[in-house]
């Protein structure tokens, strides 16, 4: 019985000890007398305090792997889009990052995000051309716009027109078949029904009635 006690007390203590390694461990246990590590067994106390912590994550592990294919999904398709824009080759685009996909209702959201991507194209009838969707691509373009249209007055005004300039190769023979077809009144016209007078135009009015 007496010599079972010093057993049970280095057992306890050797429960409550960290070693940084087996080397430790060993100068550990020789400076208790022992000079073998037989019969003694290591477990991972960084894995241990882990689960102590985040044991109850660890029930839900299978869901967490779901949620993960759930955000790499839509961040596939904003690149995509953003890179892209929306047309009918990056729409075939996104149906091959689909095939990826392991979990039903992860595919079915993504499906659903499809859909809605396949019925705007449809509705703003582009044909093949890239429906420039994504609210970085339109930023960046009006911040390319405002640098060269360089804008004194408050507003946007026909200088609006030049945006669609921006998202396309501009060639000589483009700019001259837009020369023959449209007339700089018809744009005047046209821009004064839908858009009416200009805050300058109204200030004017306002201060020379007589």
């Amino acid at each position: 019985m007496q010599n079972r006690k010093p057993a049970r007390q280095l057992r306890s203590q050797l429960s409550k000890k960290v070693f940084v390694d087996k080397g430790q461990a060993q100068q550990w246990l020789n400076s208790k007398g022992i000079k073998g590590m037989e019969g003694v067994a290591f477990d991972d106390a960084g894995r241990i305090r882990f689960y102590e912590k985040f044991n109850t994550l660890m029930h839900h592990k299978q869901f967490f792997f779901q949620l993960k294919q759930l955000c790499n999904m839509s961040e596939g398709i904003k690149t995509i889009i953003k890179n892209k824009g929306l047309s009918l080759d990056t729409l075939q685009e996104l149906e091959n990052l689909g095939a990826g996909l392991t979990f039903p209702w992860v595919r079915k959201v993504f499906n659903n995000i499809v859909n809605q991507l396949v019925a705007q194209h449809t509705y703003c009838r582009v044909g093949n051309r890239p429906l420039l969707c994504c609210s970085d691509i339109i930023e960046s373009i009006f911040g390319k716009f405002k640098v060269k249209a360089q804008q004194t007055v408050g507003g946007i005004y026909q200088t609006v027109l030049v945006i669609a300039l921006i998202c396309t190769d501009v060639t000589e023979k483009m700019v001259g078949d837009i020369l023959l077809k449209t007339k700089i009144s018809d744009v005047n016209d046209w821009f004064g029904e839908m858009m009416g007078k200009t805050n300058l135009a109204k200030r004017r009015e306002a201060f020379n009635f007589t």
